[in-house]
């Protein structure tokens, strides 16, 4: 099995499957290409969207239910975070998994919209990694906590240290003789 390029009505040109060792007739060929098409489509979205999506919220559940059964619920905070991630995921994906099932299963003429707002949903798409740890940072009170308690005794640290070496080459400097000949 090969691929091939084909143009359609409006001039674009398409990579295919090439069916013609399984299919003798171009209708079948067509027939099987769209089907295959709308196969893949619909995969694509179970597996890159459903599957995650379900994975994202029964996990999140457990560690809900978790933190309400072992009452470590003092604030609704650890709640909003795993809110906030389980729909900034959707929020963000969905989009895009949406446009990308249509574009696979409207094999004869996808709507010019469709197209257009590709880029705009994976850009959406791939800014949920960036929004995440930003969720974690701005609702997660904790978080925030140590986060900065760990930045300022790394800095602190450091600057221990580099005080400690300046200070042990300062002592070495003064130790050589001054009058010793190399």
């Amino acid at each position: 099995m090969d691929t091939l390029t084909a143009k359609d009505a409006r001039g674009n040109v398409h990579c295919t499957i090439n069916f013609e060792s399984w299919i003798a007739t171009p209708e079948e060929q067509l027939k099987l290409s769209i089907t295959v098409n709308t196969v893949s489509g619909i995969v694509s979205f179970i597996i890159g969207f459903s599957m995650p999506m379900s994975f994202i919220v029964i996990c999140y559940g457990f560690i809900a239910a978790k933190i309400c059964r072992r009452g470590l619920l003092n604030s609704s905070r650890p709640l909003r975070v795993l809110t906030a991630v389980a729909v900034s995921f959707f929020v963000c994906w969905f989009p895009f998994q949406l446009i990308m099932l249509l574009c696979n299963i409207w094999t004869k003429e996808t709507p010019y919209i469709v197209h257009i707002m590709v880029n705009p949903a994976s850009t959406l798409a791939s800014f949920n990694s960036c929004l995440n740890p930003i969720l974690y940072v701005f609702l997660g009170q904790e978080f925030r906590e140590k986060l900065i308690h760990s930045l300022s005794a790394r800095l602190e640290r450091a600057l221990r240290e580099d005080s400690a070496l300046n200070n042990g080459k300062a002592r070495n400097l003064s130790s050589y003789p001054e009058d010793s000949e190399l």
